[in-house]
């Protein structure tokens, strides 16, 4: 039986009249541009509006890799139907090119081949471009080049009100902090869940591999696999850079994780400081510190706030607390045409409220380092039969843990308004965990191992299909 955070019960005064479902969700969505099978070198296209300014479609790291963003929404259904809506926008405006379906990029053979995002000669901007420029010279740009999908979740606003708030202090911001940085802790604690699920890159381009290969297969001289991996994306391969792996921001609370943020964006690097100050003539970093800004930090989930000011977010933070979670461990699907599809869309929002609701205590060493051990176990090996997790420093089966959490998940579903949704998502996805083949990165694997075509042949057959699909859908 799910037990109900403390910090949720003493800040909420009567769970029961929730509207639960009616917080609002949004997505965020990066795609590389690609043209003639290879990663585009062609500037942002100005139809598209100024990457710099654009609320909708602006550029991450890269001036190919798009970023597609909906604007926060009660509605699941329309929230994915805006994200349609700008695939197919965009699908008419860029020409031959394609959008990439997958969240690993293509290999490359030089960094040249991933140009650094241009956003003009605005102090802005040249922030935006610089900071860019010390991602590349950290981490390489193939890193950088990794798409994925974030999720962002707010509770609904109702809870907020004074009608439903309880104890004596009324500090809404303080008391929204306490519930989502409960959340952040359980979503890291289960973090291993949503990869299994809907991880989607065994896959990787040699250009990623950092080290030997002999623990990979080879699919050909530019493509390489792990077996049973699911997310190799948000392995040690991918985002979890060794360099941030020692790295402890607490996520107990809004002032320690700013207090541990602060502490690194402003102590110097041994290894960064030796990375000339020009490169090119060009600032080679904002500065040499641990890191540059707050966002350089990669962790699965982010404390966000809804201040649109051009202040840095542990400003933000600080000032006005925690308005929405963003959960950004998700890959690309390639088997829906927009990466992702209204399923998922409803699981990860049942999934949001849960961790929010359960009960989630302070996070010691010993539990970060549990946790970061089950998300690269999973990600490198989770579709491999009977492995154990880590769960209060004990080992667990998989299978036990994963339909714990589904049981629990069920409870929350049931009390939701219009549950049925809600309950038909966990009936979907709860039987994968006993047909590994069936997840994403399962088929993935069968569909390269077993076909007569490449990667970068797939992708491309898969991206012109949904370029296709988009441009009849405008018509």
């Amino acid at each position: 039986m799910l037990n109900i955070s403390k910090e949720f019960k003493e800040q909420i005064l009567n769970t029961e009249a929730l509207k639960l479902s009616k917080g609002m969700i949004g997505i965020e969505k990066e795609s590389l541009r690609i043209l003639d099978y290879k990663i585009s070198t062609l500037p942002h296209f100005p139809s598209l509006g100024s990457a710099l300014c654009n609320k909708y479609i602006t550029t991450d790291f890269s001036e190919a890799l798009l970023e597609f963003i909906t604007p926060p929404s009660i509605s699941n259904d329309k929230t994915y139907e805006f994200l349609e809506d700008i695939h197919s926008f965009v699908s008419s405006r860029i020409d031959d090119e394609v959008l990439w379906p997958f969240s690993m990029p293509l290999e490359t053979q030089s960094k040249n081949d991933i140009p650094i995002a241009d956003y003009g000669s605005s102090n802005r901007a040249r922030f935006k471009s610089i900071y860019r420029n010390g991602l590349s010279n950290r981490y390489g740009r193939s890193m950088q080049a990794i798409s994925g999908i974030h999720f962002n979740y707010s509770l609904p606003e109702d809870i907020w009100d004074n009608n439903f708030l309880s104890g004596e202090n009324k500090n809404f911001d303080k008391k929204k902090s306490i519930i989502y940085f409960g959340g952040i802790r359980n979503l890291k604690r289960m973090n291993w869940l949503i990869l299994y699920l809907f991880g989607a890159s065994p896959i990787v381009p040699k250009s990623l591999i950092k080290g030997d290969y002999d623990n990979l297969g080879k699919i050909d001289s530019n493509y390489y696999y792990l077996p049973y991996a699911t997310s190799l994306r948000m392995s040690d391969i991918g985002y979890q850079t060794h360099y941030q792996s020692d790295l402890k921001i607490s996520i107990n609370s809004l002032d320690e994780y700013i207090s541990d943020l602060l502490l690194v964006t402003n102590k110097e690097s041994e290894e960064f400081k030796k990375i000339p100050e020009k490169i090119n003539n060009e600032y080679s970093q904002l500065n040499a510190n641990i890191l540059q800004i707050e966002d350089e930090y990669y962790s699965s989930s982010r404390p966000k706030s809804t201040n649109d000011g051009n202040k840095r977010m542990l400003f933000k933070l600080k000032n006005g607390g925690v308005d929405y979670i963003e959960y950004r461990s998700l890959d690309i699907n390639p088997f829906y045409k927009t990466g992702i599809d209204i399923d998922t869309i409803h699981f990860l929002e049942l999934f949001l409220i849960y961790c929010c609701l359960k009960d989630s205590p302070k996070m010691d060493a010993d539990e970060h380092k549990d946790s970061r051990s089950n998300t690269l176990r999973v990600s490198k090996e989770g579709r491999k039969k009977d492995i154990f997790l880590l769960k209060n420093s004990k080992k667990v089966s998989i299978n036990v843990w994963f339909n714990l959490i589904f049981d629990e998940m069920t409870e929350v579903a049931e009390s939701l308004v219009q549950p049925s949704k809600y309950i038909n998502a966990i009936e979907k996805y709860r039987d994968l965990i006993s047909s590994p083949n069936n997840t994403p990165s399962g088929l993935i694997i069968d569909m390269v191992l077993s076909g007569k075509k490449s990667i970068t042949e797939l992708g491309y057959e898969i991206a012109k299909k949904n370029k296709d699909a988009f441009l009849k859908r405008n018509n």
